[in-house]
């Protein structure tokens, strides 16, 4: 990573407890864009065999263990089937573990473009912004008929 950084200005790394990543919003996006195809086809050859994965997300480049992803920490809270409703959205590549340990009756929505494991799309954070309000007020008015119908 520390070649991607002297090779494209105004990148870095961000050094995380569990893992590492190179950033590059601020920097050209021509020239981050070859430097981030070989530094993934490096890091992927070097990263196999090693227990760790290397992600692709919105102009980051990261690695950390393969053990620590949203999948793992959602799968114990999963596993308790103490839920009504399961929703899980996300936007990222780091998402797509987390979809892929939701029930099939789970919610799970990526919101923009790119290959995903959730069921629904949504275009824009906005749109899910809309879903939200429209499911509140589908529970109000929910809310509203039980207590007219004496149910509590």
């Amino acid at each position: 990573m520390l070649k991607a950084v002297n090779r494209v200005p105004r990148s870095f790394i961000e050094t995380k407890s569990d893992a590492l990543a190179w950033h590059y919003r601020g920097s050209d996006q021509r020239l981050a864009a070859t430097v981030r195809d070989e530094l993934l086809t490096q890091l992927r050859q070097q990263c196999g065999g090693l227990g760790l994965m290397t992600m692709e997300n919105s102009k980051v480049v990261e690695v950390c263990p393969v053990s620590v992803s949203k999948g793992n920490a959602v799968s114990s809270l999963v596993d308790m089937s103490a839920y009504g409703v399961i929703m899980m959205v996300g936007d990222d590549t780091t998402d797509e573990t987390m979809f892929a340990v939701a029930p099939d009756d789970a919610w799970t929505i990526k919101i923009g473009m790119g290959q995903t494991a959730a069921r629904y799309r949504l275009t824009e954070p906005a749109a899910l912004h809309r879903l939200l309000e429209c499911l509140i007020a589908e529970s109000q008015a929910s809310r509203l008929m039980d207590a007219d119908a004496g149910v509590l």
